[in-house]
C-alpha cells in the first residue's frame, strides 16, 4: 500500500487551500461593471481571439494573447465578459483569473496575490492536483508557518502543474498588469513567458490572457497583441452604448451632439459614460426648470 507520507487527509487538503486564499480575494472581479448589452462580443470574432485559442497555433504565440489599451478604454469589463463566455463556450476547461486592483489590499495588487489566487482557483478546478500540491510542500513545512507562501514555492508548483496537466485545458485572465509594480510585472512577464514554454514542449494545453495600458511598455517574445482603440467592434459598442443611454429626444442639434461624442471618444469608454451622464442630468435639469417656469406662468 501507499506509504503513509503520501496520504493526503481531508483535513491537509482543506488547511492547504484555505492558506491561499485571503480577505477579498474575488472583490475587484465583482466590482466591474457587467458589459453593457450587445456590447464586447466583438472580442470574439477577432482573428487574434480565434488564433489565441487555436491549440494548432500554440507553438507560434505560446498561448498569449495581450490586450492593450489607454486608461478607461473599458479593458477590464471586456476581460470579465471575455472571463465568463469563455467559460461558457469552453466548459470543460480549467479556467481561471485575477484582475489587479490597485487601490485595494496588498494582496489584491500584488503578484503574491495573483499567484495565490490563481492557484487556489486551479486546485479548485482539477482537484486531483491538490494531492500533488500538499506533497510538494508537506515535507518543507512540517516546521514552518503553513500560511507564509513565497512567490517561488507557488512558482514552483504552476511549473509543475503545467507540465502535468495532461488532458486539462487551463486558460489564464489577468487584468490591469499595470495596477501592479512594475518591477513584480516584469517578473511575472518573465515567469509566464517560461510557463508557456513549458506548456508547449510538454505538449500540454495552456492560454494566458493579459491586459494593460500601452505603459510600461514590456517586450514579450511570443504572442499575440490586441489595441482596444481603433478596433471597429469598439468604435460600434461606444455607439451602441450612446445609442441607448443617451436618453434627450431626437433632433438635428442632438444628432450633432452625438456625432460629437463619437468623434471625440478616441476609444475611451469611461469617458462617453461620464459625458452622457452629464448630458442626460443637464437636460432633466433644463426640463424640470422649464416646467417649473410653466407652472408659474399658468398661475
Amino acid at each position: 500500500g501507499p506509504k503513509l507520507n503520501t496520504v493526503v487527509t481531508e483535513e491537509q487538503r482543506k488547511a492547504y487551500l484555505d492558506s491561499l486564499s485571503f480577505e477579498r480575494i474575488d472583490a475587484r472581479l465583482l466590482n466591474i461593471k457587467k458589459a453593457h448589452d450587445r456590447t464586447c462580443n466583438w472580442l470574439f470574432e477577432q482573428l487574434e481571439y480565434k488564433k489565441w485559442l487555436d491549440r494548432d497555433l500554440a507553438y507560434e504565440h505560446h498561448g498569449f494573447l495581450w490586450i492593450k489599451g489607454k486608461p478607461g478604454a473599458g479593458k477590464s469589463t471586456m476581460m470579465k465578459h471575455a472571463l465568463f463566455k469563455t467559460k461558457k463556450l469552453l466548459a470543460g476547461a480549467a479556467i481561471v483569473s485575477f484582475f489587479f486592483n490597485a487601490r485595494g489590499s496588498v494582496l489584491e495588487k500584488s503578484t503574491l496575490g495573483m499567484y495565490r489566487s490563481l492557484l487556489h482557483q486551479l486546485l479548485t478546478a482539477i482537484p486531483p492536483l491538490q494531492d500533488d500540491f500538499v506533497r510538494m510542500f508537506s515535507q518543507k513545512r512540517r516546521h514552518s508557518d503553513l500560511y507564509e507562501w513565497s512567490i517561488e514555492e507557488l512558482q514552483e508548483f504552476l511549473i509543475t502543474a503545467a507540465r502535468g496537466l495532461e488532458q486539462y485545458r487551463l486558460i489564464c485572465f489577468i487584468d490591469a498588469l499595470d495596477e501592479c509594480e512594475e518591477n513584480e510585472v516584469r517578473e511575472l512577464v518573465d515567469f509566464l513567458e517560461g510557463l508557456g514554454e513549458t506548456a508547449v514542449s510538454s505538449g500540454t494545453s495552456l492560454n494566458i490572457c493579459l491586459s494593460s495600458r500601452h505603459y510600461p511598455h514590456i517586450r514579450i517574445q511570443k504572442g499575440i497583441q490586441l489595441t482596444v482603440e481603433g478596433q471597429g467592434g469598439h468604435d460600434k459598442d461606444i455607439a451602441t452604448y450612446v445609442e441607448s443611454k443617451f436618453k434627450v429626444p431626437r433632433s438635428k442639434q442632438v444628432d450633432d451632439v452625438r456625432a460629437e461624442i463619437l468623434n471625440r471618444a478616441s476609444g475611451v469608454f469611461l469617458w462617453v459614460v461620464l459625458v452622457v451622464q452629464m448630458l442626460n442630468k443637464a437636460y432633466d435639469r433644463s426640463e424640470e426648470h422649464t416646467s417649473e417656469l410653466q407652472s408659474h406662468h399658468d398661475l
